[in-house]
């Protein structure tokens, strides 16, 4: 449950490498295949960088304007300087998805920490890169049935940074694999955060909607889903308690990936009736509306 793969032929990944054949190193078009940065990055060495990830929908580049704001304050939170504008990020984007010819996907963009010569300060210009992918899917039966999360006693240093450091989740598969669960839910002091990649929701017997407010990442989908909240339901943005996820009506998690997928399970305690509620049914469906406006306004 952990990894969702999908039956992949030779023909398949010809098709993917000639979908993504060119990507954006420092300003510059590249070939995917050939573009590399020197083992001296920081990134490399020391983990020293960030990246975003938007999707794309028909062509457009879903709400850019938050994921370039998010971007931007991740490199001046972690004080890697912005080689290119906003502007110019945006118009390399724009250009990206229309060379590679992206109709439905993905688009990463990765700021390193640039070139060391002592291995530890860096010693020059960052480097920058964007790459598209593939989109990312998940089975029916995530959304029908709803998934599963493990808590971990863990909260990240540095949340409202998207920095390139998953090594915690990443440690934490072979347990996720024997727990048949989607991903972790990180709980400190016995407060919830989020999830490794997502941000996380739960709705209480009253319909009210509660999200994390410390040590999380401003997720754009997340923020989406509370303007959408907002509107139509009693929404709180506070501190929640593990008895109070284990006993919600409702949890769901939100992410660029997923979107809203239900949690019918934290560790080995049933969410609500072990089935995705009609709170997180209502706001998938006002999600979806949303983003059609969005595409049709672009």
């Amino acid at each position: 449950m952990f990894l969702f793969w999908t039956h992949i032929t030779r023909f398949d990944i010809f098709n993917l490498q000639e979908m993504h054949k060119y990507c954006i190193l420092n300003g510059e078009i590249e070939l995917t295949s050939n573009a590399s940065i020197g083992l001296s990055d920081l990134a490399l060495l020391r983990g020293y960088g960030i990246f975003d990830f938007l999707p794309v929908e028909k062509g457009i580049p879903m709400f850019l304007e938050d994921y370039m704001d998010r971007f931007i304050k991740s490199s001046k939170r972690m004080k890697i300087p912005m080689p290119f504008s906003k502007d110019k990020i945006q118009s390399f984007i724009q250009s990206l998805i229309k060379l590679n010819k992206i109709e439905y996907g993905n688009v990463r963009l990765v700021l390193t920490g640039g070139y060391s010569e002592n291995g530890f300060t860096p010693s020059g210009t960052p480097n920058f890169f964007i790459m598209t992918s593939n989109i990312v899917t998940y089975p029916p039966t995530f959304y029908e049935n709803g998934v599963k999360l493990i808590t971990i006693n863990y909260k990240r240093d540095y949340p409202e940074i998207k920095s390139l450091n998953y090594v915690k989740v990443l440690l934490e598969r072979d347990h996720l694999e024997s727990s048949k669960a989607l991903d972790v839910l990180f709980v400190h002091n016995d407060i919830i955060s989020e999830s490794s990649r997502s941000n996380f929701f739960i709705v209480t017997d009253d319909d009210k909607i509660i999200t994390p407010k410390t040590y999380v990442l401003e997720g754009v989908t997340r923020k989406n889903v509370i303007k959408l909240a907002k509107i139509n339901y009693e929404l709180e943005i506070r501190d929640i308690s593990s008895q109070e996820a284990f006993e919600a009506k409702e949890a769901f998690i939100t992410s660029s990936t997923k979107g809203i997928m239900p949690v019918t399970k934290i560790d080995n305690q049933t969410i609500g009736t072990g089935m995705p509620g009609n709170t997180t049914k209502k706001l998938t469906a006002l999600l979806s509306t949303f983003k059609t406006d969005y595409i049709l306004s672009c």
